[in-house]
């Protein structure tokens, strides 16, 4: 049994797929390990001359979405990358 690029390809985009939809979802204890960062916006705010707020505002939140960006990106490939390696690995003593 011999599994070519795209079909490795295919699998593993239907898998992170369906890891997405099951990550979705948040526990009260994954919620304990969010960043916190709308509470820090806040704050950062209170200490924001009124004529600023707005602009820092859009600011914070561009960081934020940047940083988000970020950490899917490097998170989808690292584990995409972790579950190439086994089903390689996997078929390695199957063949």
């Amino acid at each position: 049994m011999e599994i070519n690029k795209n079909e490795l390809q295919n699998l593993l985009d239907d898998w992170m797929n369906y890891r997405e939809e099951e990550l979705s979802t948040l526990t009260e204890k994954d919620k304990k390990h969010l960043p916190g960062f709308e509470d820090r916006m806040e704050i950062v705010l209170q200490y924001v001359h009124s004529n600023n707020k707005k602009c820092v505002n859009e600011l914070l939140e561009d960081m934020y979405n940047d940083l988000m960006d970020y950490s899917w990106y490097w998170d989808r490939k690292y584990y995409k990358s972790g579950f190439s390696d086994g089903i390689k690995l996997i078929l390695s003593v199957l063949i």
